[in-house]
């Protein structure tokens, strides 16, 4: 139905239309941009013994990756022709400022004191989860140090054989 709307905007106005497709690709990128920032900001620490840490290329390809997206989002943004007129503007900037602005309220008001975010069992903490020993077993190290070749979902589910 959404999908149905959004595409009867194009009827209407084409300026509208590539602002929505462009704020869609804007937001999405954004949205993927954001946790690599973030990781890459605290140093990687979170990713260093995952199973897929990307090795000592990680940081070269987050690095790539925010530099690709920030040109992308500047991309979108960009007037389909020039001259720019109000109808060849290209309005993905207005719409996905407001958006973000929206989200920024919405949390003002209601995230910050209703939001807890996924819960993080104690032996998924950085450091901690997917070390590989050295026979190339995925084994877990626990805040106290010690390693068990047991999932999380295995140590947190009670046996249903007892």
């Amino acid at each position: 139905m959404v999908d149905c709307v959004l595409g009867c905007i194009y009827f209407g106005s084409t300026s509208a239309f590539n602002a929505f497709t462009g704020v869609a690709t804007i937001c999405l990128s954004v949205s993927y941009g954001i946790p690599i920032l973030v990781s890459l900001i605290r140093g990687r620490e979170a990713v260093k013994y995952s199973s897929f840490s990307l090795g000592k290329f990680g940081f070269f390809i987050n690095v790539c990756t925010i530099v690709w997206i920030s040109l992308a989002i500047v991309l979108f943004c960009m007037p389909t022709a020039i001259p720019v007129t109000p109808v060849s503007m290209n309005y993905a900037s207005v719409v996905f400022m407001g958006f973000a602005s929206i989200s920024l309220i919405w949390y003002i008001i209601s995230g910050r004191k209703n939001f807890t975010g996924p819960p993080v069992p104690v032996d998924h903490y950085a450091g901690h989860d997917g070390q590989v020993a050295e026979d190339g077993v995925r084994r877990t190290i626990t805040e106290d140090g010690r390693s068990s070749n047991k999932s999380s979902e295995e140590k947190a589910a009670p046996s249903a054989s007892k």
